[in-house]
C-alpha cells in the first residue's frame, strides 16, 4: 500500500482544461479498467467509469474533447453524492466521451 493519501492520487495534474489525476501515472497505456481499478484500490481510491455520446457538433465537427464540449456531457446521476470527483475524461473512436470518477474507498 503507498504512503500517499488518496487525496493525492486525486489531485488534478492536467495543465489543460480537461482533468487528470495523478493516479494516471500508476497505469500502463493499455490498462483495463479491472487492473486499473484493483489498481486505484491499492492506493485507497474507487474508480467508476461512465460513458456518453459525444456531443453532436463535437461529432460533426471532428474535433477533441475541451471543456467547451465536456461541459456538454451528461453526468450521471450517482455523481453528485458520496463523494465522488471526475479524474479524467477522454473520447474514443466509438464517438464515446469516457469520463472515469474517482473517490476515497469506502469501507463498509
Amino acid at each position: 500500500m503507498s504512503e500517499k493519501t488518496p487525496q493525492y492520487w486525486m489531485e488534478n495534474t492536467s495543465k489543460s482544461d480537461i482533468p487528470f489525476a495523478r493516479i494516471f501515472d500508476l497505469f500502463d497505456d493499455n490498462e483495463t479498467i479491472p487492473s486499473a481499478q484493483n489498481k486505484s484500490a491499492d492506493v485507497g481510491v474507487e474508480l467508476r467509469y461512465f460513458t456518453e455520446e459525444m456531443p453532436e457538433q463535437m461529432a460533426e465537427d471532428g474535433e477533441c474533447l475541451n471543456a467547451e464540449y465536456l461541459v456538454q456531457v451528461e453526468k450521471p446521476s450517482w455523481v453528485f453524492s458520496d463523494g465522488w470527483k471526475l479524474l479524467s475524461a477522454w473520447d474514443n473512436e466509438d464517438g464515446e466521451i469516457v469520463l472515469c470518477y474517482g473517490r476515497e474507498m469506502v469501507t463498509p
